[in-house]
């Protein structure tokens, strides 16, 4: 399906894109089940840290997740590390809604975020486009 870059997909036609046809694959699924590729779901988005090197970054109220954040699990609702704006602005913007999975230490442990967050580099972040956001959890 050939689409101009300036032509936008209604959700139905985006949904239909992203049906993987005649994937080869050793799991069945359910007869009103798909096969899709994550990147037309949703956006990936890698975690940084701010440098640790400039304090300014540090002390304010934009919540900075960690994997031991994650052990919130479906209700993550606080950090135990918070930028000031100046580190907002510096950093990866994670949209609440969004599900972050740790990939470097605690493989796989993830939360969802109840609030606009951003995370550190031990963790991507899967922010859907039009998919529920709790199935995507």
């Amino acid at each position: 399906m050939a689409v101009s870059k300036k032509e936008k997909l209604s959700v139905d036609k985006e949904l239909k894109k992203a049906i993987v046809k005649n994937e080869n694959t050793k799991y069945s699924l359910p007869d009103n089940w798909v096969w899709t590729h994550i990147e037309d779901i949703a956006n990936v988005v890698t975690g940084g840290t701010p440098s640790k090197s400039n304090k300014s970054y540090y002390g304010g109220k934009f919540p900075f997740i960690k994997p031991a954040d994650l052990d919130q699990g479906r209700k993550l609702i606080y950090a135990s590390e918070y930028l000031s704006e100046e580190g907002r602005e510096v950093s990866r913007v994670i949209p609440a809604g969004s599900t972050s999975v740790c990939c470097i230490g605690t493989i796989g442990k993830c939360g969802y975020l109840e609030m606009e967050a951003t995370t550190n580099q031990q963790i991507n972040s899967i922010v859907p486009k039009h998919v529920n956001s709790l199935y995507v959890y």
